[in-house]
């Protein structure tokens, strides 16, 4: 490294040294993780909320139907 120190780097170099840094990439990938799990814990409550409103309208549509299907039940 100290030799490379010595050499006068161009600012691709810099920036390439600097993002080869294993600490550098453990961070940033981190730093994506949390994002990526922040991203679902604000979409699951919403998303959570539709599927079970899916689910009864599907249900209530079944049961109309098994309903409709016994002659004495119209």
């Amino acid at each position: 490294m100290s030799l490379l120190a010595q050499q006068s780097m161009s600012p691709f170099e810099t920036v390439f040294h600097v993002f080869t840094d294993a600490t550098t990439i453990l961070m940033a990938t981190g730093v994506i993780l949390l994002l990526l799990l922040l991203l679902v814990a604000l979409l699951a409550n919403p998303l959570r909320r539709r599927w079970h409103e899916w689910q009864w309208k599907r249900a209530r549509k079944s049961r109309r139907r098994r309903d409709h299907d016994i002659p004495w039940r119209n």
